[in-house]
């Protein structure tokens, strides 16, 4: 009789210390919850989403200027390397070394560019004459415009 009893309170003690540690657990994830519902994701440069905001890199252009990108030339877009990740072509880079050309090589920023007085407020016109050509201006963007790299 004597074993029966004991082994009864070994069970509720156990019963209730599992009990007391999920009501700690649940008690815990709703802290963690209510942390993370907290939570909003902002992008890094949220104001640069809007290529009308003159917004440049960490300046903002005035008025009378546009943001101005140059594509990655070949000799940045080269990774010296004997081993290209997929994607990669491989070429040899200007320094005579064997390499890989990054597919991903973001256009680099040039600042704020001033827009002629003969294009009034037009970016299109600005970026050709900036660039050299029409040809030479890749894309424009509301104020924000692209030329072509010149290896």
């Amino acid at each position: 009789m004597a074993r029966v009893s004991i082994g009864l309170k070994v069970r509720r003690t156990l019963r209730s210390r599992t009990a007391t540690a999920v009501a700690v657990a649940l008690a815990a994830l709703a802290a963690i919850s209510g942390f993370v519902a907290a939570c909003t994701i902002v992008p890094e440069d949220s104001s640069s989403s809007d290529p009308d905001s003159g917004v440049c890199g960490s300046a903002t252009c005035t008025d009378t200027q546009f943001c101005l990108y140059r594509q990655c030339t070949a000799k940045e877009a080269c990774v010296v390397s004997t081993s290209c990740p997929y994607g990669w072509t491989p070429d040899v880079c200007s320094n005579g070394s064997p390499g890989c050309i990054n597919p991903n090589c973001a256009d680099i920023l040039q600042g704020c560019s001033d827009i002629p007085a003969s294009c009034g407020s037009d970016v299109t016109c600005a970026c050709q004459s900036v660039c050299g050509s029409a040809a030479g201006c890749l894309t424009v963007n509301g104020r924000t415009a692209t030329c072509g790299a010149t290896n």
